[in-house]
């Protein structure tokens, strides 16, 4: 579906964005383990919502004075805020506002808004999930994601990344179904899911440290 405006929305359970990690893992798994119905944000949503209120041009003036591979985190701290202001204060259509709540709404009463490989916050469905994903966008201007992109880059210009929007409430997964993911992966993941079995997401596997051993 696409928005009138030029705002794209994604399908409600649709195959993911062309996105590396774990969207393409949970793409691999469709049909091998039961998956969680979810919802898709792409990038060109992100793009487009900041297109749509000159936000671009608007950030990069706040950021004017500080903008090199090192600033000062004393500016940074007392300008970000304002930043993330600029990005939760702002609307989207009503028309895209609508599709959302459309999309959303077999997703059941509780919702977790993300980034793909990270958890994200919890909220009701309806408004209560959109503020929440206005607020996963606005952590690109966090103190620290702020100082690690001028640090990276010298620009505080970002790359926008697709959300994921499914059923909050989920847990580590079993190791029957953990084992499965792993095998149809290749190696082992970090795997929550639904308390009925249907996988929710999926991380990387930390390494475990090695302790030492006394002689």
């Amino acid at each position: 579906m696409t928005d009138p405006s030029g705002l794209p929305w994604p399908p409600s359970d649709g195959p993911p964005p062309a996105h590396p990690g774990e969207p393409a893992e949970l793409a691999a798994l469709a049909g091998v383990v039961p998956l969680a119905p979810r919802v898709w944000i792409p990038a060109t949503a992100e793009e487009a919502f900041y297109r749509l209120n000159h936000l671009p041009p608007r950030l990069a003036e706040l950021f004017r004075d500080v903008a090199s591979t090192d600033p000062d985190e004393d500016d940074i701290e007392e300008i970000a805020p304002h930043a993330r202001a600029l990005v939760t204060s702002h609307v989207l259509l009503d028309t895209w506002v609508d599709a959302f709540y459309e999309a959303t709404r077999p997703l059941g009463e509780r919702l977790e808004v993300r980034r793909p490989g990270a958890e994200g916050p919890r909220a009701s469905r309806g408004r209560p999930a959109l503020l929440a994903l206005r607020a996963v966008w606005a952590e690109a201007w966090s103190d620290e994601a702020v100082t690690a992109r001028l640090r990276a880059t010298g620009t505080v210009a970002l790359e926008a990344r697709p959300a994921i929007v499914h059923a909050a409430g989920d847990v580590p997964a079993s190791p029957a179904l953990a084992g499965a993911v792993a095998e149809a992966l290749g190696g082992p993941r970090e795997v929550w899911a639904l308390p009925d079995g249907r996988v929710t997401r999926l991380a990387p596997r930390a390494p475990r440290s090695r302790s030492g051993r006394g002689a």
